[in-house]
């Protein structure tokens, strides 16, 4: 009994964790009664202060009431997404059993799939509610992460869109392109809010006392031998943002090879070398600007707000960021709205707020001025094209950016999964390996001492053709640990031909 009781507690704090870093509101007019607000965000702790107590005045002006707006953090968007389908298979399941249906093996997975195959009633159903009164996460707004996830997740029934047709704020939305260079802004059930560009972040100091003469201002700067050991990467497995940057690198690749297929292949290879220098993989992508403002990285990849905040907070001139011309899109943070929120009428008028331009200027303006954040400078570009003129000098221009990177959806957005865990085999769970074998060749010479080591260390389990294909015939717990032993392998022969060819060198 007292061990049946451990678990049950157990049990209860890894259900309660997500609202045990539940936001303290910061709302201090509100009263019992007034409206409240739950949001599941990535966003960091500046965004979820200046947008929260922002939008209680801004409601409270117009509709004569504050809002508490709590806000829930259980991670980065991978975190969120499971998140959201748990609470929403727990919610629907509890409905529709308590109508006298069964629940079989294998409805939860049926659930939330694209397409039902064993089970298209209750697939129907789920996707037929929107009434918090029959099930709900509890939750009302999605906001943060990048395209993808909301993407999935509407495909995966859990948001809704915010307004019926014919019924948008056209106003609003008229200032918000649906497509810009590939990269969609908006849809009916997901709206951008802001804009993200992926690039590189470095340390002045910490260039100098490698010998680095000129910062790094491409992808392929970072496979240099020079940052081995120096260079912080975030994990993108557990991070959305660093996945897409990823998959920018793998873009450019392909936009400037002969043929898509190889300059797939090239990508992935620029990444592992990438990773191959890398002296972390962090669950988190704020950290690695961070760590370059200390000092504790030379350099790293970024997602731009994050690394030019941190070099704003640093000082002038210590550390630097830089968009690869050519090497991102402009991306948009979206906005969704959960199905069954329990506050949709305030939750609409939140993603009315984002939108306005009361809202849109929180992201950029600077702390203490008219219409600005309260305390914290945000380093964001608004996505509404009619303040674009109005961006400070720390802001790129989102649309000479646009210009010079076109995304191309068919290229990559199927691969984007499989993309995260053939980074995670080659560069995580046979990281030790690939340092060792890196170390090596840097020591022998370097890459061009050791073509067949290189060649070697570059072999790759699956092409950009077959990938698709190799992972859908296989369980991921298969095909990763398939491709570990395979990296893993490799990494090991090429160690021994570096080692191999420098004592046949000596001998000679």
């Amino acid at each position: 009994m007292t061990r049946q009781l451990a678990v049950l507690i157990v049990a209860g704090v890894i259900v309660a964790l997500p609202f045990v870093v539940r936001d303290a509101p910061s709302n201090g007019a509100w009263r019992e009664g007034d409206p409240v607000l739950t949001i599941i965000s990535p966003h960091n702790e500046a965004i979820r202060y200046e947008f929260g107590r922002a939008f209680s005045e801004w409601h409270r002006q117009r509709f004569g009431k504050p809002v508490k707006v709590e806000w829930i953090t259980v991670g980065g968007t991978t975190e969120i997404s499971r998140y959201l389908v748990s609470e929403y298979v727990a919610a629907f399941r509890a409905w529709w059993t308590a109508q006298g249906n069964a629940w079989p093996a294998g409805a939860a997975d049926e659930l939330v799939a694209r397409e039902p195959k064993r089970f298209p009633e209750m697939h129907r159903r789920f996707r037929e509610v929107d009434d918090p009164r029959q099930f709900t996460s509890k939750l009302d707004l999605f906001f943060g992460g990048g395209e993808f996830d909301h993407t999935r997740a509407h495909q995966q029934g859990l948001t809704v869109a915010p307004w019926r047709p014919g019924e948008e704020p056209v106003e609003l939305l008229a200032q918000i392109p649906a497509e810009v260079s590939g990269e969609v802004w908006r849809t009916p059930y997901m709206i951008g809010t802001c804009l993200s560009t992926f690039g590189i972040c470095y340390n002045v100091d910490r260039l100098r006392a490698l010998g680095v003469a000129e910062p790094p201002t491409r992808w392929e700067d970072l496979t240099d031998p020079v940052y081995f050991g120096q260079l912080g990467v975030a994990d993108p497995t557990k991070s959305g943002s660093i996945a897409k940057a990823f998959e920018m690198i793998i873009q450019q690749q392909m936009r400037e090879a002969a043929d898509p297929a190889s300059g797939w292949e090239k990508g992935i290879r620029l990444i592992q070398l990438i990773g191959a220098n890398a002296r972390y993989f962090t669950d988190s992508a704020s950290k690695v600007p961070i760590d370059v403002a200390a000092g504790d990285a030379a350099a790293g990849l970024a997602i731009d707000f994050y690394a030019r905040f941190q070099a704003e907070v640093s000082g002038k001139g210590r550390m630097g960021y830089v968009t690869p011309r050519g090497g991102s899109s402009v991306s948009a943070d979206p906005i969704s709205l959960l199905r069954g929120a329990p506050n949709r009428q305030v939750a609409v008028q939140f993603i009315e707020f984002v939108l306005s331009r009361e809202g849109q200027r929180l992201w950029m303006a600077e702390p203490g001025t008219l219409g600005g954040p309260q305390k914290y400078l945000l380093c964001r570009t608004p996505i509404r094209l009619d303040l674009h003129a109005e961006l400070p000098p720390m802001l790129e221009q989102p649309m000479e950016l646009a210009r010079t990177f076109t995304y191309r959806r068919e290229w990559t957005s199927g691969h984007f999964n499989l993309q995260r865990d053939l980074v995670r085999a080659m560069c995580l769970d046979s990281g030790e390996e690939l340092r060792r074998a890196w170390r090596e060749i840097i020591r022998r010479g370097g890459p061009q001492a050791h073509p067949q080591a290189m060649a070697c260390l570059q072999q790759l389990p699956v092409t950009w053709g077959n990938a698709r294909d190799v992972v859908k015939q296989r369980n991921r717990l298969t095909y990763l640990r398939e491709w570990t032993e395979f990296f893993r392998a490799n990494y090991r022969q090429a160690e021994r031909l570096a080692r191999g060819a420098h004592r046949v060198a000596q001998a000679w």
